[in-house]
């Protein structure tokens, strides 16, 4: 029996909170890329059976979410109202792919953006031990202290907020190229809202991404100890005129999501593919993505706001260039492209290697 079933705001994820066997489990299943897995935490049981022959391996075996062995679960882990639905709530993170479970307004159990990994699928309040299917939720884990200061940035959340991050945003893009300027909304009337910003100023074309930073991006506790300064960006491209800049401006629309979609992040150094850039002329197919350059322009400290938010500019490269940096580095790349007189960001440039 499915008690809750909710999708995540960026449309990448859904979440299942299901009855079946006696438990309850929380499921993240994800939408289209099918090289990441569904994840699945315990949350509690329904009951307390007094004689059980089964087992989790027994469960698992015929297909059934596994019943917690009732040595391994305190008072917390038996719910016998569990089919009002009025009593659950669930809350995704703004990272769009950890989930925090609610029963009658409190934190049951957390499953994390890194569930799954290493046998570990999350935390629940009503397990005392380490278990196959949830470790236990202590009081000061962390995550719950996240959850809580995220909803209440949620709750509070209006249109004048988004109008003065707008706004920020939009200031510093007029200090690095001013000229003539557009803006695109690109977020389907949906929250968290999105915009794309395009501005000219003399031979040069300036698009940005603005509300990319609202969310911060997903899985990068795997990669980083301290990772809060890396996780909210917003995206950009910069080139030398060119007649339609639309197919790169959609481009760039659907990157700003790209990371939720897959369960990744950007960051200096990376590369993307991008067929768009034959749709202007160029014979460039992948995009570098560069935090500094001396061929960019300096960010003002201003851009950094509460979040430490960095813009990545995101520079054509070819293939031959991306098999360079991949034997190389991505900076030996950039290291030899500014002692060239090639100009960086002529799109219709000569490759270098």
């Amino acid at each position: 029996m499915i008690i809750i079933e909710q999708q995540n705001w960026v449309g990448c994820r859904t979440a299942i909170l299901e009855y079946e066997n006696d438990c309850i489990y929380i499921y993240s299943y994800p939408h289209n890329d099918k090289s990441l897995m569904a994840k699945s935490l315990w949350v509690a049981n329904t009951k307390k059976r007094i004689f059980s022959k089964s087992s989790i391996i027994d469960d698992t075996k015929k297909g059934l979410q596994p019943y917690m062995p009732k040595k391994l679960c305190n008072n917390a882990g038996f719910i016998k109202d569990y089919n009002n639905k009025e009593n659950w709530f669930l809350q995704w993170g703004l990272d769009q792919n950890s989930i925090a479970v609610y029963f009658k307004d409190k934190i049951i159990a957390i499953l994390p953006e890194w569930s799954g990994v290493d046998d570990f699928y999350g935390y629940s309040l009503g397990c005392n031990d380490t278990t196959a299917l949830a470790w236990p939720l202590i009081e000061d884990n962390k995550e719950i202290n996240r959850f809580l200061k995220e909803k209440i940035f949620l709750d509070s959340w209006d249109n004048s907020i988004w109008v003065e991050y707008q706004e920020t945003i939009l200031s510093t893009y007029d200090l690095l190229y001013q000229g003539e300027t557009k803006y695109f909304a690109a977020d389907g009337g949906n929250w968290p809202s999105l915009g794309i910003h395009y501005s000219k100023s003399s031979n040069i074309e300036f698009l940005a991404t603005v509300g990319m930073s609202q969310l911060p991006m997903p899985l990068l506790e795997m990669q980083q100890e301290s990772t809060e300064s890396l996780r909210y960006i917003e995206l950009a491209m910069v080139f030398k005129y060119i007649d339609n800049f639309n197919p790169l401006a959609e481009y760039l629309s659907g990157q700003a999501t790209y990371p939720w979609y897959h369960g990744t992040y950007f960051d200096h150094g990376h590369t993307i593919p991008c067929r768009e850039l034959s749709e202007v002329g160029s014979d460039a197919t992948f995009m570098l993505i560069v935090e500094k350059a001396s061929f960019l322009p300096k960010i003002p400290t201003s851009f950094l706001g509460k979040i430490s938010r960095r813009l990545l500019f995101m520079i054509p490269i070819y293939e031959s260039e991306l098999n360079y940096i991949k034997a190389n580095s991505s900076d030996a790349f950039l290291l030899k492209i500014e002692n060239t007189k090639i100009d960086p960001l002529d799109i219709f440039r000569n490759p270098i290697v």
